[in-house]
């Protein structure tokens, strides 16, 4: 790059500083920015934040960066001020919500931020007071794994103080946020991933609220406490990604299926209903840094840097070569600039290309991103708003606004000295250096702890029995080294196989105890793995709600009219003993020894994933008559026949109760009417 565009990058990220030093809000509390938004009515509101994403953190963020550019001390001066009004909105709003980007945990990071540029300890000891509450976010609603707005986020932040600290109590808060994840992480048709939703595909890919994110906090963990376990599992996280990638479109498919109003519910509540199945399962194709290549390739490229494996590199490789070739079937088609949706977030691969590969070629490329939208900027006069309310003004939002703009312009004059919020690695500690010889169980886990825990979602019941009857080969199942092919034999199939075999060794009187769970286990397994859209069975659970009074409504002879079969994505299972899911460790041990008795299992593969019922025997003897379609009064003799010898009134009062359990099952989805 040479010194006149240097120059007029500089410029424009001060005079972006200098306007955001103009428009801000100024009292005894320090100095603070409006972001303006829409409302659902199109009315137009102004309120202000605290967080990086949006908010006074984010423009502070930039102010700092700016003053170490620059070396003008009215940014830095503005940058303290921006903390005072934090340190004021921290004390006035106590808040659970302790999120990276979005929450408490990034203003936390901005205090570290101005720690390590004025080199003021009050700085550092502020940033470990807001953090100390963060413990609050494990029992807030809104938790969630993925790193925008969740655990992993949290995770990171708490990283960082810890590396600029040494604080041991920091770990502590860490150890929980840790556990969270791994309890909450599911087995996906390869790889794991988190956060699954009713108005996704399936899990998320992506940095900002996919598996990459939740990966790439996982490399941290794993190379700052120098544990193969956190490494393992963030390579499981960019393994599930793999089965989302579509060489077609050179992007990993965007799995979400967004509501943002009524008349989305009602197109995808008309796709249900004509059968649409590609409306359900088809991915979107878009290129931002929360969502697509841009953000996945980061990952990848810290993947490759830090385990050195070829997929790596080649992943990131796809991913710049789709960022390079912009534009996807659901992407604006309007310029967008902005870090969160924009050229100048996507830009961000390049530049960790350029260090990474060592090849000034990809630094090139994201200083041609800088002129690009420079010449807009100097072409229309404003660059537009990532909060799309209003494509032709600007605004003060870090992710979706002007600062974050110009954090991109410092980000390519000083790449090696500005450090990318986007991905955010920790770095070498200023204080307290590696961390010590832990103790604390979820940040020392091991990988057969992992592995545990990872197949608990599918296989608790399996793993608790296999303890007490299998424990040398369970053990050894655990502890087994995949050779690096991890890749070619799923954990969780490769599990399957393991009780197979294992249960063959077991004397006789045991071997049907662990037989039966392990079935039983196995195919909820191969129900949930059977689900083609989390969506789908969303939007088919609310037409049958909306179904239900209609069932409730109907007589008894319209009910004996009607032809039945069990819905398509339920299953009964019989068991000799109690499995329910719902009872501990200790409590299914107590099986083994017991005589066998009659136990009866409904399963309900659902948007959440496959629930379990307990059914009553005379629930399950009207439910097996429909298996097959039938018609309800063709089913009635032999439900009737396996009551033995009743009286009539007996009969009369059975025949009220079957119509009323079949209405109960009609309005749950659990049987369906054959004949539309």
């Amino acid at each position: 790059m040479d010194d006149k565009i240097r120059s007029e990058i500089l410029t424009e990220a001060e005079r972006i500083g200098d306007n955001l030093l103009t428009i801000a809000h100024r009292d005894e509390n320090g100095m603070s920015w409006n972001i303006t938004t829409i409302e659902k009515d199109n009315s137009l509101t102004a309120y202000k934040l605290e967080d990086i994403f949006t908010g006074v953190s984010g423009v502070a963020l930039f102010l700092i960066e700016l003053y170490k550019v620059s070396q003008k001390e009215k940014y830095l001066d503005a940058a303290g001020e921006g903390a005072r009004w934090l340190d004021y909105q921290c004390r006035r709003e106590p808040s659970a919500f302790y999120s990276f980007l979005n929450g408490r945990m990034g203003v936390s990071y901005t205090f570290l931020k101005m720690a390590e540029t004025t080199k003021e300890n009050r700085y550092l000891q502020r940033a470990l007071s807001i953090a100390e509450d963060c413990l609050d976010f494990l029992n807030d609603s809104r938790l969630v794994s993925f790193w925008l707005n969740g655990a992993s986020g949290t995770i990171l932040g708490l990283l960082h103080l810890h590396c600029a600290s040494g604080e041991k109590w920091l770990l502590e808060k860490m150890e929980p946020f840790i556990r969270y994840l791994l309890e909450n992480s599911h087995p996906g048709p390869k790889g794991v991933y988190w956060d699954r939703s009713n108005k996704n595909i399936n899990g998320l890919c992506g940095f900002g609220n996919g598996a990459a994110g939740i990966g790439f906090t996982l490399l941290e963990l794993g190379r700052y406490f120098n544990n193969e376990a956190f490494y393992w599992l963030a390579q499981q996280a960019f393994l599930y990604e793999s089965c989302f990638y579509d060489e077609s479109i050179q992007n990993w498919r965007d799995l979400r299926k967004v509501f943002h109003k009524y008349e989305d519910y009602k197109a995808h509540e008309a796709a249900y209903l004509e059968g649409n199945l590609d409306f359900f399962t088809r991915g979107g194709d878009v290129n931002y840094w929360a969502h697509g290549a841009a953000g996945i390739g980061l990952t990848r490229l810290r993947a490759f840097e830090l385990l050195k494996k070829p997929i790596y590199e080649q992943e990131a490789k796809n991913a710049i070569a789709r960022t390079m070739r912009q534009g996807g079937e659901n992407e604006p088609i309007f310029p967008m600039f902005t870090l969160s949706e924009g050229e100048t977030g996507n830009a961000e691969l390049f530049l960790q290309s350029a260090a990474i590969f060592n090849d000034p070629y990809y630094l090139t490329l994201a200083e041609a991103i800088a002129v690009k939208t420079l010449a807009y900027r100097k072409e229309h006069n404003y660059y537009p708003s990532g909060l799309r309310f209003d494509n032709r003004a600007g605004n003060s939002s870090f992710f979706r606004g002007d600062p974050g703009i110009g954090y991109f312009y410092l980000r390519v004059l000083e790449p090696q000295r500005v450090p990318s919020i986007l991905l955010p690695v920790v770095g070498g500690c200023a204080a307290g250096g590696k961390p010590p010889t832990l103790t604390l169980p979820y940040i020392s886990i091991s990988l057969p702890g992992i592995k545990k825990m990872v197949l608990n979602r599918y296989f608790k019941r399996s793993i608790a029995l296999a303890e007490t009857l299998l424990p040398r080969q369970l053990d050894d199942f655990f502890k087994q080294d995949e050779g690096g092919q991890e890749e070619k034999h799923v954990l969780k199939n490769r599990f399957n196989d393991f009780l197979r075999l294992a249960i063959l060794s077991l004397p006789v009187n045991q071997r049907e105890y662990m037989s039966e769970i392990a079935g039983l286990e196995m195919e909820i397994k191969k129900m949930d793995e059977g689900i083609p859209s989390h969506n789908l069975l969303y939007i088919k659970e609310r037409l049958q709600r909306r179904g239900a009074e209609k069932w409730q409504a109907l007589g008894a002879a319209e009910i004996l009219d009607l032809s039945l079969k069990l819905d398509a994505d339920v299953r009964l299972h019989a068991c000799q003993w109690d499995w329910d899911l719902k009872k501990t460790a200790e409590q299914w041990l107590k099986n083994i020894g017991r005589e066998p008795q009659s136990f009866f299992v409904l399963l309900k593969a659902g948007a959440k994933g496959v629930t379990e019922s307990i059914l009553s025997s005379f629930a399950y003897v009207i439910l097996v008559e429909f298996r097959e379609s039938k018609k309800v009064r063709d089913a009635f003799p032999s439900i009737i026949d396996s009551f033995g010898e009743i009286s009539a009134e007996e009969k009369s009062f059975i025949t009220a109760e079957i119509i009323s359990q079949i209405k109960e099952m009609l309005s749950a989805g659990i049987l369906v009417n054959s004949v539309h």
